[in-house]
């Protein structure tokens, strides 16, 4: 609903293999995900979307505290972090500093 309260057309899944597949056949501009998710962790998930989507933003939205032996969510390779739970402001200013950074005028 943030999503599209902001303009976005968002596609959901709840399976992260789902996710993956339809990244393949697919075109869109980001990924949210999760870090634990069944079947495969945010962290898998990006790895993988990088194989076929090299330049795909990906944000990484989680309720546990990004202490993954003090790495940040950037250095793991996200693009951005949204600790849940998140409003529509948070979303907004992740989405924005990640349009700035990738050269775009408006947000993702």
């Amino acid at each position: 609903m943030l999503l599209t309260h902001l303009g976005h057309y968002p596609v959901g899944c709840t399976d992260p293999v789902e996710a993956l597949a339809y990244a393949k056949r697919e075109e869109f501009d980001l990924v949210i995900t999760d870090l634990t998710m069944p079947g495969m962790t945010g962290l898998v998930l990006r790895r993988a979307l990088r194989v076929h989507r090299p330049g795909l933003p990906v944000i990484l939205s989680t309720a546990y505290h990004l202490s993954l032996e003090g790495e940040s969510a950037e250095s793991l390779g996200f693009q951005g972090y949204l600790p849940k739970p998140y409003g529509l402001n948070e979303l907004a200013k992740v989405m924005q500093d990640l349009a700035v950074e990738q050269g775009f005028d408006e947000a993702l």
